[in-house]
C-alpha cells in the first residue's frame, strides 16, 4: 500500500536560507513547514525558530514539547503544531517566560526575532496582496501571511493594514503613498526601512520606488518589495 500525505522533512540543502541553522555533520533532513500562511521560500517552522533562531530548545523534541504544551502563542493565539510556518511580522509570545518576539529580516536576509514589549504584542502590521469581491457585495483582501479578511473598498492592493490582536481586526489602514515609511522585505536593500519618495512606471518591468534612507542616502528598488509601516509623517 502507498505512503500517504507529504513528507514531513525536507533536505538541509532545498531549506530556504533564510535561517542561520545549527548545521550539525551527518544530518541529512530538517523540519518542513505545514501548508498555508506565508510562502515557503519567505517562512520557517515554529519549531526551528525555537531551537535555532532562539535557542529556546536544544532539540526538535524539547522544541515540540513546548509547542504542544499550549505555551506558544504565535499572533495572540496558541499553536500547538511545531511545523506552523512563520514569517515577516509575526508576534510570537512564550507565556512562561512572558516574552515576546516579532520576527523580521536582518540586512543579510536572514529571520531575526526582535524582542517586543507588551503594547507591541497587541497590533500587526500586515500588507495586502490580493483584492476580491465576496458575496453580498462585500469586499474580501488576502494578507502578505494569508490572512483573509473583510475590508473597506477604499483598502488597494499595497496599502498596510494595522491587525488587532488576536481577534485579527483593521485598527487602521496605511496607504501606499509618498512620504510613507516603508520595510524592504526583499531583494538587495532587504531589511531597511526607507521614507518612499517616489513611485516609477517603468515599461516592460515591475513598478520601481525611489526611497530615502534616515542617513539620507537615496536608493531604488522594486515596487512589490516594500511594505508601508508607518504612515507618512506631516
Amino acid at each position: 500500500m502507498g505512503k500517504r500525505g507529504g513528507n514531513k522533512h525536507v533536505k538541509r540543502l532545498a531549506f530556504p536560507p533564510i535561517l542561520r541553522l545549527k548545521t550539525k555533520k551527518g544530518k541529512k533532513w530538517i523540519v518542513k513547514s505545514s501548508p498555508g500562511r506565508h510562502n515557503k521560500e519567505t517562512s520557517v517552522p515554529l519549531l526551528l525558530v525555537i531551537r535555532d533562531l532562539l535557542g529556546f530548545a536544544k532539540t526538535a523534541r524539547e522544541a515540540r514539547k513546548i509547542v504542544r504544551k499550549g505555551k506558544v502563542l504565535v499572533d495572540g493565539r496558541v499553536v500547538k503544531d511545531e511545523r506552523l510556518p512563520v514569517g515577516i511580522m509575526d508576534v510570537i509570545t512564550f507565556k512562561d517566560l512572558d516574552k515576546s518576539y516579532r520576527l523580521m529580516f536582518d540586512v543579510h536576509g536572514k529571520l531575526i526575532a526582535n524582542p517586543i514589549d507588551s503594547e507591541e504584542v497587541s497590533t500587526k502590521v500586515c500588507k495586502v496582496i490580493h483584492k476580491f469581491m465576496m458575496p453580498k457585495g462585500r469586499i474580501g483582501i488576502t494578507l502578505h501571511d494569508g490572512k483573509t479578511l473583510i475590508a473597506d473598498n477604499s483598502v488597494k492592493v499595497g496599502d498596510s493594514v494595522i491587525l488587532e490582536l488576536p481577534a485579527n481586526k483593521i485598527k487602521s489602514v496605511i496607504k501606499l503613498e509618498p512620504g510613507v515609511h516603508c520595510y524592504v522585505y526583499q531583494g538587495r536593500h532587504i531589511g531597511r526601512e526607507a521614507v518612499l519618495e517616489e513611485i516609477k512606471e517603468v515599461k516592460g518591468a515591475k513598478k520601481q520606488v525611489r526611497m530615502r534612507g534616515d542617513d539620507g542616502e537615496e536608493f531604488y528598488t522594486v515596487l512589490d518589495y516594500i511594505m508601508a509601516v508607518k504612515p507618512a509623517s506631516n
